[in-house]
C-alpha cells in the first residue's frame, strides 16, 4: 500500500508539470482536447445506436418480405412501395452512420448502394402519381386514383359514391400533403426524428406521448385552418343548418393490405368550433404506441407521415353495423353474406363491446334466403346534442326486435356483392341506417380472411381438462403457452414471447404484443371487431365471447387454445398442436407477386457471408442485405477501437472506488452512473450501465484473488524478472496506469492495458436480442511467446465453452457472441469480468501444454484459487 501511495504522489507531481507546460504553451490544454474527445465518443455512440436500430428494422422488413413470398397473404402496390422505401432508407441510414463513425473510411459503399437504388427505382418508375396541390378535396372529386394522397378509406368512399352511385354521407378529404404541412409548419418533424426514429421498443411509450402532446398543443397553420373551415361551411344544409361531422383517419397505408383496424382515432359528432381540435386528435393518433408498433411490423417508417383525414357528415343513426361479403373466419363457406347490426352508432360493435344481430344471406338468387339471428340489445350509442356521443337505454319495444327489416337486409347484401365485384376482393363494409330508414355506406375495405383450416381429428385418448368449451372464433388456429392476464394497457409492457393473452374485453391495443402472443382469449368481443381483424392479419389464434376466460384460466397456467372448434384445454394437447394447417399460396402468379419477386431479389439474398474472405468488400454487395451485413460487421470493428483514442482522461472521468489491482475510470455517455454532478468517485452499487455492472460484478467475484501471489513456476518467474530488467521502463505500462470504461445504460467499451497484456471489450446489451453482442480481445503478456500462446489458448477454450466464436492467432484471442437475450449477454459479460481477473499474470505459469487444460478446467469449475483439493459444487452435492 505504501508503494501505491508513493506512486500517487509521483502522479501529482507529473500532473503539475503537465499543467505548467499547458500554461506556457508547450502542451495543448488537456481539458479542451478531452472535451473534444468526449464529444467524439458521444457522436460515435449515437451513430452506432442508430446503426443498430436501422439494422434491426431492416431485418424485420426482410422477414416481412419472406412472409409475403409464401403467397398466402393479400398485398398490393402501396405495401410493396412502402417496404422498398423503408428497406432502402434503413440501409442508407446504416451506411451514413458507419461513415460518420469511421470518418468516411468506406467510400466504396455509396456507389454500391446507388447501384441497388437504381434497380429499385426502375421497378417503380411507371407507378408514380403526381401530388395534388389542394389540401382539401370534396368527396365528389375523390376516387381510387388519389389513394396515395387522400388515403384508402376516403379513396374507396369516393369510389363508392362517384363510380358505383351508392349513397354515402357528404364530406371532404384532408390530404396527406395537408398533414405534412401541419407537422412541418409546427416544427414537429424534428421532434419525431429526434425521439421516435431512434426509440427502442421500451422507449416508444414515452416518445409517442411527448409527440402526441406536442401535436395537440400546436396550432393548425392559418392557411390550412381556413381551408378546413371553408370545406366544412360548404357542407351546410340548404336550410342553413350547420352539420355535425365525424373525422376519421385515412392514412395511405390504411384499409389496404393492412387494415390498421382500430389503430387510429375517429372523433364523432364534431361542430365547427371543434373541427380543428378534432383534426389534431386524429393526426396525433398516428403516434400512439400501438399504431407505431403496427407500422413497424409492416415496415412503414415513423417519419413517413402519410396520414390523410376524412370528414363526413354525421348520419342520425337508427342502426349501424358491419357486413362481410364472405365469412372472415371460414372463407371456405363462401355461399353467404354476413351482416352484423346494433341499434345506434357502431363503435360498440367495432370495439367488441356489444352483441349484435347476425343476418346470414344467401349470395345467389333474386330473393335470397335470409337467416335472422336477433339478440337482446339493451344499450345503444347515440350522438349527444352537446357534442360527442353518449350511451342510452334501447327502448324496451326494440330490445328484441331485429335492427333491419327483410328488404333492407337483402338490399344491403346486394350492395355488398356489388362492392366485392367492383374492388375485386372480398369486402368488409360499414353501413348506417338513418331515422328515415335510408341506408348509407360509410366504409369499404379489403376483408382479411384466414386460410381455411381443416379441423383436426381429436384423439379419444386425450385426457386434458377442458377449461373453455364455448366462444367465437375470431382468428382460427391452434397454439399453446402460459396464460398471461391483461387487465389494462400497462400490463402489455412485459408481455412474454409465447404467452396466451387472457383478458376480459377485446381491444385493438393488443396489437402491441401480437408479434409475440401465441393466442388470445377474451370474455367478450366479436369476430368483426377491430381486434379480430388485426389478429387475423397477425395469424394469432383468437377466441372471443367465451364469457368465463378470466375466471377459468389462471395466470401462468399452461393452456392449449383450439380456435378451430372453440375450446381451451389445460396443458399442452400435442394431438392438436401437431396438426399443421394447409397454406394456400393464392397470390402466386399474380402480376403484383411477380413485382414482389423482382423487388425481393434486390433486398433479400445474402452473398457476403464470411467477413474473413478477401471478397468481403463493398464493391461485391449486390443487395441491401449485403450492404447491411458489411456495415454491421465493420461497425463492430470501428467501435471496438474507440478506447484506443484515450491518452489521459482521468480529470474528466469518474474513478471506480473499489479494491482492484487496476484504476478503472468511467466515461459516462448517458445513463451509466447514478451520481451527483461533479462527483469523481463511484461505488459499484451506483453503476446503472447494465453491461458495465456485469463486468465489474465478475471482476469482484469473492473467490478470485485480487492481489497476492499467483501460481507460477520458478523458471517462469525468473524469465519475467529478466524481461522486465531488459525492457525500457519508460515504454512499459504498469498496473497503476488507468483503464477506461466508456459506457451508457446499454453500451460498454472497456480497454485495459495491465502490466504487459492488453484487453478490450465492446458490448451492446438491450432488450432487443438482434442488437446485442459482445466482442472481446486479449493479447500480450510478460512471459515468452510460447507461454503467452498457451494462456491465449486457455482463454480461447474458456470463451468457446461459453458460446463465443473464436479467432486465435499466436498470443491474441478475438471472440464474439451476438444476437442473444439481455440476460445471456449479461452472463457472458460477468464471465469475462471473472476471467479478466483470473488470467492476470497467468502466462508465466503456463510451463507446459498440460497447463492449458488445467487453467481452463479450473476456471469452468469455479476453482479460481487453483486449489488441488477443490471440489466443484456438483461433486460436493453428490458426495453429500
Amino acid at each position: 500500500m505504501k508503494q501505491r501511495t508513493g506512486q500517487g504522489w509521483l502522479r501529482k507531481v507529473w500532473a503539475g508539470l503537465l499543467g505548467f507546460a499547458e500554461i506556457i504553451g508547450l502542451r495543448e490544454e488537456r481539458s479542451n482536447r478531452n472535451e473534444q474527445l468526449y464529444s467524439l465518443f458521444k457522436l460515435r455512440y449515437q451513430e452506432f445506436r442508430d446503426l443498430l436500430t436501422a439494422n434491426n428494422e431492416l431485418l424485420e422488413i426482410i422477414a416481412d418480405f419472406e412472409i409475403l413470398l409464401r403467397g398466402d397473404k393479400h398485398f398490393g402496390l402501396p405495401l410493396l412501395k412502402s417496404k422498398a422505401i423503408q428497406a432502402y432508407a434503413r440501409t442508407y441510414r446504416m451506411v451514413e452512420s458507419l461513415q460518420n463513425i469511421s470518418e468516411n473510411g468506406y467510400p466504396e459503399l455509396k456507389p454500391a448502394l446507388e447501384r441497388i437504388e437504381g434497380s429499385l427505382i426502375a421497378l417503380f418508375a411507371d407507378k408514380e402519381l403526381d401530388s395534388p396541390v389542394e389540401w382539401v378535396l370534396p368527396l365528389a372529386r375523390v376516387d381510387r386514383t388519389l389513394a396515395e394522397h387522400v388515403g384508402n378509406k376516403m379513396a374507396n368512399l369516393g369510389e363508392i359514391r362517384n363510380r358505383l352511385g351508392l349513397p354515402t354521407p357528404e364530406g371532404f378529404a384532408i390530404t396527406t400533403a395537408a398533414t405534412r404541412h401541419f407537422i412541418e409548419a409546427g416544427g414537429i418533424t424534428e421532434l419525431i426524428d429526434d425521439r421516435l426514429s431512434i426509440a427502442e421498443p421500451e422507449d416508444v411509450d414515452e416518445a409517442s406521448r411527448l409527440i402526441r402532446e406536442t401535436i395537440l398543443k400546436t396550432a393548425v397553420p392559418e392557411d390550412l385552418a381556413q381551408a378546413l373551415l371553408n370545406a366544412y361551411d360548404a357542407l351546410t344544409a340548404p336550410d342553413g343548418t350547420a352539420p355535425k361531422v365525424a373525422l376519421r383517419s385515412s392514412a395511405a397505408h390504411e384499409d389496404s393490405e393492412a387494415s390498421f383496424a382500430g389503430q387510429y382515432a375517429t372523433v364523432l359528432n364534431v361542430t365547427r368550433d371543434g373541427l380543428l381540435d378534432a383534426y389534431r386528435q386524429v393526426v396525433a393518433s398516428f403516434f400512439t404506441p400501438r399504431a407505431t408498433f403496427y407500422r413497424r411490423h409492416l415496415g412503414v417508417a415513423d417519419e413517413e407521415i402519410d396520414m390523410g383525414v376524412g370528414c363526413v357528415v354525421m348520419i342520425n343513426a337508427l342502426a349501424s353495423g358491419v357486413a362481410f361479403s364472405r365469412d372472415p373466419v371460414h372463407p371456405d363457406q363462401d355461399h353467404l353474406v354476413l351482416i352484423h347490426a346494433v341499434w345506434g352508432l357502431g363503435p360498440t360493435l367495432a370495439d367488441g363491446l356489444a352483441d349484435p344481430d347476425i343476418y346470414l344471406v344467401e349470395r345467389a338468387g333474386r330473393m335470397p334466403h335470409v337467416d335472422i339471428q336477433a339478440v337482446r340489445k339493451t344499450m345503444e350509442l347515440v350522438s349527444d346534442p352537446q357534442g360527442g356521443v353518449k350511451e342510452v337505454p334501447v327502448p324496451e319495444a326494440c330490445q328484441d326486435t331485429p335492427c333491419l327489416e327483410l328488404d333492407e337486409i337483402r338490399g344491403l347484401s346486394r350492395w355488398v356483392l356489388m362492392l366485392e365485384k367492383h374492388f375485386g376482393d372480398p369486402q368488409d363494409v360499414e353501413w348506417v341506417l338513418d331515422q328515415g330508414r335510408h341506408l348509407f355506406i360509410v366504409q369499404s375495405r379489403p376483408l382479411h380472411q384466414m386460410t381455411p383450416l381443416e379441423p383436426p381429428e381429436l384423439s379419444p385418448t386425450i385426457d386434458k381438462e377442458l377449461l373453455i368449451h364455448e366462444g367465437l372464433i375470431a382468428a382460427p388456429g391452434i397454439a399453446a403457452g402460459p396464460a398471461v392476464l391483461v387487465r389494462s394497457a400497462e400490463d402489455l409492457a412485459g408481455f412474454p414471447k409465447g404467452g396466451v393473452l387472457v383478458a376480459a374485453n377485446s381491444s385493438p391495443e393488443y396489437v402491441q404484443v401480437m408479434d409475440r402472443a401465441a393466442a388470445i382469449v377474451t370474455n367478450v368481443g366479436s369476430t368483426i371487431g377491430h381486434m379480430a381483424s388485426v389478429a387475423r392479419e397477425f395469424r394469432v389464434p383468437t377466441l372471443v365471447a367465451t364469457r368465463t376466460a378470466t375466471k377459468k384460466i389462471a395466470p401462468g397456467q399452461e393452456v392449449t387454445v383450439d380456435a378451430i372448434w372453440g375450446r381451451v384445454f389445460r396443458g399442452h394437447v400435442w394431438e392438436l398442436l401437431t396438426s399443421a394447417p394447409v397454406v394456400n399460396p393464392f397470390m402466386k402468379g399474380h402480376p403484383i407477386f411477380e413485382l414482389l419477386e423482382r423487388l425481393a431479389a434486390c433486398v433479400i439474398p445474402l452473398n457476403l457471408t464470411n467477413p474473413r474472405s478477401p471478397d468481403f468488400l463493398p464493391e461485391n454487395c449486390q443487395t441491401l442485405h449485403d450492404i447491411a451485413r458489411f456495415v454491421h460487421e465493420k461497425s463492430f470493428h470501428e467501435m471496438f477501437g474507440i478506447g484506443m483514442l484515450i491518452d489521459d482522461f482521468r480529470s474528466e472521468a469518474v474513478l471506480l472506488d473499489v479494491f482492484l489491482p487496476i484504476d478503472l475510470y468511467i466515461i459516462d455517455l448517458g445513463g451509466a452512473l447514478d451520481i451527483a454532478p461533479g462527483q469523481r468517485k463511484v461505488k459499484p452499487a451506483k453503476i446503472t450501465s447494465y453491461p458495465l455492472s456485469q463486468v465489474v460484478r465478475g471482476m469482484l467475484h469473492k473467490e478470485i484473488p485480487r492481489f497476492g501471489p499467483r501460481a507460477m513456476d520458478t523458471k517462469g518467474f525468473a524469465e519475467l524478472i529478466m524481461q522486465q530488467a531488459l525492457s525500457n521502463p519508460q515504454q512499459e505500462r504498469t498496473f497503476q496506469d488507468p483503464c477506461y470504461a466508456i459506457a451508457s445504460d446499454r453500451y460498454l467499451n472497456f480497454t485495459a492495458r495491465v502490466g504487459y497484456h492488453f484487453s478490450a471489450l465492446d458490448s451492446y446489451c438491450g432488450n432487443s436480442a438482434t442488437k446485442n453482442y459482445v466482442t472481446f480481445r486479449f493479447a500480450g503478456g510478460a512471459a515468452d511467446a510460447i507461454r503467452r500462446g498457451r494462456r491465449a489458448r486457455a482463454i480461447a477454450e474458456i470463451l468457446e465453452a461459453s458460446g463465443f466464436q473464436i479467432d486465435l492467432k499466436a498470443d491474441r484471442v478475438d471472440a464474439k457472441i451476438q444476437k442473444r437475450s439481455r440476460e445471456e449477454i449479461g452472463t457472458a459479460l460477468e464471465m469475462i469480468g471473472r476471467m479478466f481477473q483470473f488470467v492476470r499474470q497467468m502466462d508465466v505459469a503456463m510451463s507446459s501444454d498440460k497447463t492449458i487444460a488445467i487453467i481452463r478446467d479450473a476456471f469452468l469449475s469455479g476453482n479460481y484459487r487453483l486449489d488441488p483439493h477443490f471440489k466443484s459444487r456438483s461433486e460436493s452435492t453428490q458426495e453429500g
